[in-house]
């Protein structure tokens, strides 16, 4: 979804609500979406955490971090069950001369993957409210993904977020139940949710996590 630019507006719809979701797209109401990769990502591929590798963008909605991985040399598919939200993001694809494979699709049913992904970004699904009873089959649709020596980047609000607006606050507690069965938490970082540009945005955890190898 790119980077949460901070405004204190309409909320995101709920994530099965595919009629809300192109609404939103539709209308252009989109305070999560920028046209700027989240800083985190960005620092993560820049000084080489990350590495270029086959990438899937979860809930990418207009693309803007699944473009600029592949510009970046990953080999990138982006999903979002919001038809718009994927016209919108091979728009941005063909503008700025990028490759990247987009899906209109679910990740809990998804069905498309053909090999094992280095590198899956959430940048702004796990915290919807839907996932909250869902955590755990969303943890293992994620490991199931990766490759053995992939890396998962995870990003959500915090409760240092104040007031109700948007996605759920999701305690750091909620998100070590979730993963560290399957995965070991690599790094945690607690950040405001902003493009490289910006000076504002929510607080957030963002986290880059690795599957725990199997013995």
């Amino acid at each position: 979804m790119g980077s949460a630019k901070g405004a204190r507006s309409r909320p995101a719809p709920d994530p099965w609500d595919v009629a809300g979701w192109e609404q939103a797209y539709r209308t252009g109401e989109l305070p999560w979406d920028s046209d700027t990769p989240g800083r985190e990502l960005v620092r993560l591929v820049e000084s080489g955490l990350v590495r270029p590798g086959r990438a899937l963008d979860v809930g990418c909605g207009s693309g803007t971090n699944a473009v600029w991985l592949a510009r970046e040399g990953f080999s990138v598919t982006g999903i979002d069950l919001s038809a718009e939200a994927i016209r919108l993001a091979r728009a941005k694809a063909q503008a700025m001369e990028a490759r990247v494979r987009f899906e209109v699709a679910n990740l809990m049913d998804w069905k498309g993957a053909e090999a094992s992904y280095d590198l899956v970004v959430d940048s702004g699904c796990f915290h919807s409210h839907a996932f909250a009873a869902r955590r755990d089959l969303y943890a293992r649709k994620i490991r199931d993904l990766l490759a053995p020596d992939g890396r998962f980047f995870l990003q959500c609000f915090s409760p240092k977020e104040p007031g109700d607006w948007g996605p759920r606050r999701v305690p750091l507690a909620e998100i070590e139940r979730a993963f560290t069965p399957l995965f070991d938490l690599l790094e945690i970082r607690h950040r405001m949710w902003r493009a490289i540009d910006e000076r504002e945005g929510p607080w957030s955890w963002a986290c880059l996590m690795r599957p725990v190898a199997e013995r």
